[in-house]
């Protein structure tokens, strides 16, 4: 009886540490994506690529970075931008997981996911 208690107890402490640890990795990519990379970028629009998932904007003189969107309402502020020739401030971050599935199909070319954007005067 008293040997039954001692490997009830053990299996107790393992599901508990397998939590904690869990409960930490969690954590971890928490507070890891507070420190990912945040910015702007002022450029002219050179291309839209519309997709049901996400939308990538392309600028006329960043070749190394693809600007991911799923907000549908950037597009009218882009090609107004475009039709006018102005330059747009795009605001952007790195996420953790968001954006993962929108690929610039290079190595050489990265992605953001764009926060705001503002035609600039």
């Amino acid at each position: 009886m008293l040997f039954e208690k001692e490997v009830n107890k053990k299996g107790q402490m393992g599901v508990i540490t397998i939590i904690i640890v869990i409960l930490l990795i969690f954590i971890g990519f928490w507070i890891y994506s507070f420190f990912l990379n945040k910015g702007s970028s002022t450029d002219y629009p050179y291309n839209i690529e519309k997709s049901s998932f996400w939308n990538k904007l392309w600028l006329k003189d960043d070749h190394t970075t693809v600007y991911c969107f799923d907000d549908e309402r950037f597009i009218p502020i882009i090609e107004q931008a475009q039709k006018e020739n102005k330059k747009i401030k795009v605001s952007y971050q790195e996420y953790l997981f968001r954006g993962t599935l929108c690929s610039s199909g290079s190595e050489n070319i990265g992605t953001v996911v764009i926060t705001n954007i503002e035609v600039l005067t």
